[in-house]
Protein backbone atom coordinates (compact mmCIF):
# COMPACT_ATOMS: atom_id res chain seq x y z
CA UNK A 1 0.00 0.00 0.00
CA UNK A 2 1.57 3.35 -1.03
CA UNK A 3 0.30 6.33 0.44
CA UNK A 4 1.07 9.59 -0.57
CA UNK A 5 -1.03 11.94 1.71
CA UNK A 6 0.30 13.73 4.71
CA UNK A 7 -0.59 11.89 8.12
CA UNK A 8 -0.96 14.20 11.26
CA UNK A 9 -0.23 12.84 14.67
CA UNK A 10 0.39 14.41 17.93
CA UNK A 11 4.34 13.92 17.83
CA UNK A 12 5.09 12.48 14.59
CA UNK A 13 4.43 13.91 11.26
CA UNK A 14 4.53 11.26 8.69
CA UNK A 15 4.59 12.19 4.57
CA UNK A 16 4.66 9.60 1.91
CA UNK A 17 6.59 9.90 -1.18
CA UNK A 18 6.28 6.46 -3.49
CA UNK A 19 8.17 3.94 -1.53
CA UNK A 20 9.49 6.52 0.77
CA UNK A 21 8.10 7.45 4.38
CA UNK A 22 9.46 11.02 6.03
CA UNK A 23 8.90 10.71 9.85
CA UNK A 24 9.54 14.15 11.68
CA UNK A 25 9.79 14.05 15.42
CA UNK A 26 7.65 16.82 16.89
CA UNK A 27 7.52 18.23 20.41
CA UNK A 28 6.25 21.33 21.71
CA UNK A 29 9.44 23.09 22.72
CA UNK A 30 12.91 21.39 22.31
CA UNK A 31 12.90 18.06 21.08
CA UNK A 32 13.14 15.14 23.36
CA UNK A 33 11.90 11.50 23.39
CA UNK A 34 8.48 11.93 25.31
CA UNK A 35 7.20 8.82 26.23
CA UNK A 36 4.18 9.63 24.34
CA UNK A 37 6.68 10.09 20.92
CA UNK A 38 8.70 6.84 21.65
CA UNK A 39 4.95 4.97 21.84
CA UNK A 40 3.73 6.59 18.26
CA UNK A 41 7.48 5.52 17.02
CA UNK A 42 6.49 2.00 18.05
CA UNK A 43 3.05 1.94 16.96
CA UNK A 44 5.01 2.77 13.26
CA UNK A 45 7.26 0.08 14.00
CA UNK A 46 4.62 -2.37 14.96
CA UNK A 47 2.87 -1.84 11.89
CA UNK A 48 4.81 -2.38 9.75
CA UNK A 49 6.25 -5.67 11.40
CA UNK A 50 2.46 -6.75 11.42
CA UNK A 51 1.87 -5.88 7.87
CA UNK A 52 5.10 -6.01 6.19
CA UNK A 53 3.42 -4.92 2.52
CA UNK A 54 2.43 -1.99 3.85
CA UNK A 55 5.52 -0.88 4.77
CA UNK A 56 8.20 1.88 3.47
CA UNK A 57 11.62 1.00 1.46
CA UNK A 58 13.26 4.07 2.93
CA UNK A 59 11.93 5.47 6.30
CA UNK A 60 14.25 9.20 6.84
CA UNK A 61 13.70 10.71 10.21
CA UNK A 62 14.32 13.90 11.04
CA UNK A 63 13.25 16.69 13.50
CA UNK A 64 12.36 20.13 11.87
CA UNK A 65 14.88 22.22 11.09
CA UNK A 66 16.85 24.54 12.79
CA UNK A 67 15.28 22.65 16.50
CA UNK A 68 18.17 20.32 16.92
CA UNK A 69 17.81 16.84 16.67
CA UNK A 70 16.85 15.47 20.41
CA UNK A 71 18.37 16.64 23.40
CA UNK A 72 18.05 13.33 25.23
CA UNK A 73 15.30 11.48 26.74
CA UNK A 74 12.10 12.65 28.90
CA UNK A 75 13.61 14.19 31.55
CA UNK A 76 10.20 15.50 32.98
CA UNK A 77 9.11 11.92 33.81
CA UNK A 78 12.87 11.05 34.87
CA UNK A 79 12.08 13.59 37.19
CA UNK A 80 8.12 12.74 38.26
CA UNK A 81 9.61 9.22 38.58
CA UNK A 82 12.44 9.26 40.91
CA UNK A 83 10.15 12.27 43.05
CA UNK A 84 7.34 9.95 43.05
CA UNK A 85 9.24 6.66 43.62
CA UNK A 86 7.58 5.23 41.06
CA UNK A 87 10.00 3.22 39.47
CA UNK A 88 7.07 1.53 37.03
CA UNK A 89 6.94 4.49 35.44
CA UNK A 90 10.64 5.00 34.51
CA UNK A 91 11.05 1.08 33.47
CA UNK A 92 8.30 0.85 31.49
CA UNK A 93 9.49 4.13 29.81
CA UNK A 94 13.13 2.72 29.36
CA UNK A 95 11.96 -0.61 27.94
CA UNK A 96 9.77 1.18 25.69
CA UNK A 97 12.55 3.16 24.58
CA UNK A 98 14.75 0.19 23.92
CA UNK A 99 12.39 -1.96 21.77
CA UNK A 100 12.11 1.45 19.63
CA UNK A 101 15.77 1.41 18.99
CA UNK A 102 15.76 -2.27 18.80
CA UNK A 103 13.34 -2.26 15.85
CA UNK A 104 15.14 0.84 14.11
CA UNK A 105 18.63 -1.35 13.90
CA UNK A 106 16.42 -4.49 12.32
CA UNK A 107 14.03 -2.24 10.07
CA UNK A 108 11.00 -3.39 11.81
CA UNK A 109 11.34 -7.05 10.66
CA UNK A 110 9.94 -5.26 7.40
CA UNK A 111 13.48 -5.06 5.43
CA UNK A 112 12.68 -1.25 6.31
CA UNK A 113 15.84 0.66 5.24
CA UNK A 114 16.13 3.93 7.78
CA UNK A 115 18.00 6.78 7.23
CA UNK A 116 18.58 9.36 10.20
CA UNK A 117 19.22 13.42 9.27
CA UNK A 118 20.69 15.58 12.68
CA UNK A 119 20.98 19.16 11.77
CA UNK A 120 21.66 20.23 15.17
CA UNK A 121 22.52 18.54 18.33
CA UNK A 122 22.16 15.05 19.17
CA UNK A 123 22.69 14.43 23.34
CA UNK A 124 22.00 11.13 25.74
CA UNK A 125 19.07 9.48 24.04
CA UNK A 126 19.10 11.23 21.02
CA UNK A 127 22.72 10.40 19.95
CA UNK A 128 21.82 6.57 21.29
CA UNK A 129 18.96 6.78 18.78
CA UNK A 130 21.19 8.66 15.98
CA UNK A 131 23.60 5.38 15.95
CA UNK A 132 20.12 3.06 15.35
CA UNK A 133 19.91 3.85 11.81
CA UNK A 134 21.08 2.68 8.52
CA UNK A 135 22.66 5.69 7.46
CA UNK A 136 23.21 8.85 9.16
CA UNK A 137 22.90 12.24 7.28
CA UNK A 138 24.51 15.18 9.64
CA UNK A 139 25.15 18.35 8.74
CA UNK A 140 28.31 21.14 9.91
CA UNK A 141 26.35 22.37 12.98
CA UNK A 142 25.53 19.06 14.57
CA UNK A 143 26.77 17.84 17.85
CA UNK A 144 26.94 14.48 19.67
CA UNK A 145 27.13 14.29 23.18
CA UNK A 146 26.44 12.31 26.36
CA UNK A 147 26.05 14.61 28.88
CA UNK A 148 24.57 12.40 31.60
CA UNK A 149 27.77 11.90 33.81
CA UNK A 150 27.07 15.37 34.52
CA UNK A 151 23.93 14.56 36.13
CA UNK A 152 25.22 11.58 38.60
CA UNK A 153 23.97 9.32 35.41
CA UNK A 154 25.00 7.27 32.89
CA UNK A 155 23.57 6.52 29.10
CA UNK A 156 21.74 3.89 29.88
CA UNK A 157 19.91 2.75 26.26
CA UNK A 158 22.48 1.35 24.18
CA UNK A 159 25.08 3.79 24.30
CA UNK A 160 28.28 1.01 25.76
CA UNK A 161 26.93 -0.78 23.04
CA UNK A 162 26.26 1.01 20.19
CA UNK A 163 29.53 3.53 20.53
CA UNK A 164 31.56 0.44 21.29
CA UNK A 165 30.28 -1.08 18.12
CA UNK A 166 31.87 1.93 16.48
CA UNK A 167 34.88 3.63 17.93
CA UNK A 168 35.86 0.49 20.34
CA UNK A 169 35.63 0.11 23.89
CA UNK A 170 38.02 2.00 25.53
CA UNK A 171 37.15 5.15 23.10
CA UNK A 172 33.77 4.87 24.03
CA UNK A 173 34.12 4.80 27.39
CA UNK A 174 36.23 8.26 27.50
CA UNK A 175 33.44 10.18 25.62
CA UNK A 176 30.38 8.38 28.12
CA UNK A 177 32.51 8.84 31.61
CA UNK A 178 33.48 12.90 30.11
CA UNK A 179 30.74 13.46 28.51
CA UNK A 180 32.68 14.85 25.26
CA UNK A 181 30.83 16.93 22.87
CA UNK A 182 32.11 15.62 19.42
CA UNK A 183 31.51 17.74 15.91
CA UNK A 184 29.89 16.20 12.81
CA UNK A 185 32.88 16.04 11.22
CA UNK A 186 34.73 13.64 13.64
CA UNK A 187 31.47 11.69 14.06
CA UNK A 188 32.13 10.78 9.91
CA UNK A 189 35.50 9.81 10.68
CA UNK A 190 34.52 7.43 13.34
CA UNK A 191 31.98 6.29 10.56
CA UNK A 192 29.24 6.89 12.77
CA UNK A 193 27.98 9.48 10.76
CA UNK A 194 27.76 8.29 7.11
CA UNK A 195 27.06 11.74 4.89
CA UNK A 196 27.83 15.18 5.58
CA UNK A 197 25.57 17.84 3.84
CA UNK A 198 25.00 21.39 4.19
CA UNK A 199 21.38 22.42 5.75
CA UNK A 200 20.32 23.68 2.89
CA UNK A 201 21.69 19.99 0.99
CA UNK A 202 19.80 17.65 2.85
CA UNK A 203 17.15 16.88 1.25
CA UNK A 204 19.85 16.42 -2.07
CA UNK A 205 21.52 14.49 -0.16
CA UNK A 206 18.55 11.93 1.27
CA UNK A 207 17.49 11.56 -2.34
CA UNK A 208 20.71 10.81 -3.19
CA UNK A 209 21.24 8.01 -0.76
CA UNK A 210 18.09 6.21 -1.92
CA UNK A 211 18.76 6.91 -5.57
CA UNK A 212 22.19 5.34 -5.57
CA UNK A 213 20.87 2.10 -3.24
CA UNK A 214 17.52 1.73 -4.14
CA UNK A 215 18.94 -1.15 -6.80
CA UNK A 216 20.82 -2.15 -4.52
CA UNK A 217 18.54 -2.85 -1.45
CA UNK A 218 18.45 -6.58 -1.48
CA UNK A 219 21.96 -6.20 -0.61
CA UNK A 220 22.16 -3.96 1.95
CA UNK A 221 19.72 -5.75 3.17
CA UNK A 222 21.38 -9.10 3.06
CA UNK A 223 24.69 -7.17 4.79
CA UNK A 224 22.70 -5.82 7.36
CA UNK A 225 21.24 -9.12 8.62
CA UNK A 226 25.13 -10.41 8.27
CA UNK A 227 26.40 -7.58 10.34
CA UNK A 228 23.61 -8.44 12.79
CA UNK A 229 25.35 -11.57 13.22
CA UNK A 230 29.16 -10.52 13.29
CA UNK A 231 28.35 -7.81 15.98
CA UNK A 232 25.22 -8.60 17.50
CA UNK A 233 23.69 -6.08 19.91
CA UNK A 234 22.56 -8.84 22.93
CA UNK A 235 19.09 -7.86 23.45
CA UNK A 236 19.26 -9.61 26.98
CA UNK A 237 22.62 -8.12 28.07
CA UNK A 238 20.96 -4.42 26.80
CA UNK A 239 17.76 -4.98 29.03
CA UNK A 240 19.72 -5.49 31.67
CA UNK A 241 21.85 -2.54 31.21
CA UNK A 242 18.30 -0.61 30.57
CA UNK A 243 17.27 -1.86 34.78
CA UNK A 244 20.47 -1.18 36.05
CA UNK A 245 19.89 2.45 34.55
CA UNK A 246 16.70 2.44 36.33
CA UNK A 247 17.55 1.65 39.49
CA UNK A 248 20.62 4.16 39.67
CA UNK A 249 18.69 6.14 38.10
CA UNK A 250 15.63 6.33 41.17
CA UNK A 251 18.43 6.73 43.33
CA UNK A 252 19.16 10.37 41.60
CA UNK A 253 19.75 12.85 44.46
CA UNK A 254 17.44 16.42 44.61
CA UNK A 255 20.35 18.57 43.62
CA UNK A 256 21.12 16.68 40.52
CA UNK A 257 17.47 16.58 39.69
CA UNK A 258 17.22 20.75 40.27
CA UNK A 259 20.46 20.50 37.94
CA UNK A 260 18.43 17.93 34.90
CA UNK A 261 15.41 20.93 35.46
CA UNK A 262 17.58 23.68 34.68
CA UNK A 263 19.08 21.70 31.86
CA UNK A 264 15.38 21.59 30.52
CA UNK A 265 15.08 25.37 30.34
CA UNK A 266 18.46 25.99 28.67
CA UNK A 267 18.48 22.74 26.44
CA UNK A 268 21.34 24.43 23.38
CA UNK A 269 23.63 23.92 26.33
CA UNK A 270 26.03 21.25 25.90
CA UNK A 271 25.14 20.34 29.57
CA UNK A 272 21.32 19.38 28.46
CA UNK A 273 20.35 15.84 28.73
Amino acid sequence: MIRVASDNRDNLRLRWKGHRLDVTMENDGYPVMTHGLVKEYRDLQTGFSDKPDTAPHWMVVSSPSGNGFCYGGDAGLLIRSVRNGDRTLLHDYAHDCIDMLLDNLNGADADVITIGVVDGDAFGLGFEAAMSFDYLVATPRSRFAFPDTEFGLFPGMGAQMFLSRKIGMAAANRMINEGIVTGASDMCDHGIVTHMSEPDDIEATVGGIIKRNESRRSAILSARRAMSRACPIGESDLRDIVDIWVDSTMKTSGENLDRIEGAMRNPGNASAI
